[in-house]
């Protein structure tokens, strides 16, 4: 699948505040365009700390009633890596999840742990669908194994990631990411956090830096938005 990645911070590259807060970093109108950005692409796919701190819808929308009218019946999915299955039955993913499919992913050594909330969440028409730890990083699912799973079974051509930086590195590691949207805010938050944009990705020296190439700078009310390819 192709793979965008969407990431709003502020100037100095801060997803969120040291207390996770995020809302609202950029502009309404910026806010506004992803909207129309979630549009293009077949899925949505974030981790489940983006869950828990923001709880989201993850699909295009002006408002429910308006997502009811035109999307419920489009194919369009929202995945969610949850190891430990931590999502709330009460979050807005599981309210909502008549408007669309949405998949979870979790540990597959935790699967009889969960039976009867997997139960539960399968009675709301979300698929839990185990897969191995990373090999490489054992904190994280298997993100290769994912991304073959919702390309086969689901069909799932293109994703939009919508996550934090250690998921968003992750991807990035693995050379996976085909397109980037920023979204800038002339904010500056500051101070170390555990949501600067990127995690470590191990590198010490300038020369093996990821090299983006811009496509498209704009302004979009306050904020700068940026269209960027990773040169592979």
């Amino acid at each position: 699948p192709f793979i965008c990645c969407k990431i709003a911070s502020s100037i100095d590259g801060k997803l969120a505040t040291k207390s996770s807060d995020s809302r609202w970093i950029t502009s309404e109108r910026s806010r506004m365009q992803v909207q129309d950005l979630r549009k293009e692409y077949g899925c949505i796919l974030t981790g489940i700390n983006t869950v828990l701190n923001d709880n989201p819808y993850l699909f295009p929308r002006k408002n429910i009633e308006y997502s009811y009218k035109n999307y419920h019946r489009q194919k369009f999915y929202r995945v969610i890596l949850d190891s430990n299955l931590r999502i709330n039955l009460d979050s807005n993913i599981v309210k909502t999840s008549n408007l669309a499919k949405t998949i979870i992913f979790i540990d597959d050594k935790n699967k009889s742990k969960f039976t009867g909330k997997i139960k539960k969440l399968e009675e709301n028409n979300i698929d839990v669908l185990p897969v191995n730890k990373d090999i490489v990083e054992s904190t994280g699912l298997d993100i290769l194994k994912i991304i073959k799973i919702l390309y086969k079974k689901y069909e799932i051509t293109s994703i939009l990631l919508e996550c934090g930086p250690a998921l968003i590195t992750s991807f990035l590691k693995r050379n996976l990411i085909d397109k980037f949207v920023f979204y800038f805010a002339p904010k500056i938050i500051g101070g170390d956090s555990d949501y600067n944009m990127f995690s470590d990705l191990g590198i010490n020296k300038i020369k093996d830096s990821i090299t983006l190439r811009f496509e498209n700078i704009k302004r979009i009310g306050s904020d700068i938005a940026i269209t960027a390819y990773p040169l592979k």
